[in-house]
């Protein structure tokens, strides 16, 4: 098992490690599980598509400085983590919490 520093997507907990790795159709499939809660998973994998976004100095510091720190590989999964968060908490908790009170 190889160790990574990505956040598992159910406790969000920085621990999960691959534990199988195979070749098909052309490319690698890795699989994951989160050493905290025993989650498996496969990433799927995302045309990821360029925007422009303008950010104060300080937010880009700070960025930075999490990325020195070794929480985040790069400023730009810094901020993929953090659309993500937003959304969950914003949008699509709020749709469960439509479907479980209608």
């Amino acid at each position: 098992m190889v160790p990574l520093s990505y956040y598992c997507p159910k406790c969000l907990k920085r621990n999960v490690v691959v534990v199988k790795r195979e070749y098909r159709k052309g490319a690698w499939h890795y699989y994951y599980r989160c050493r905290s809660c025993g989650y498996e998973y496969t990433k799927k994998r995302f045309h990821m598509r360029l925007i422009t976004v303008h950010l104060p100095q300080f937010y880009i510091d700070g960025l930075k400085q999490l990325v020195e720190m070794g929480r985040y590989p790069n400023k730009s999964e810094a901020i993929r983590v953090a659309v993500r968060d937003l959304l969950a908490r914003e949008l699509w908790n709020r749709r469960e919490g439509m479907l479980i009170s209608a």
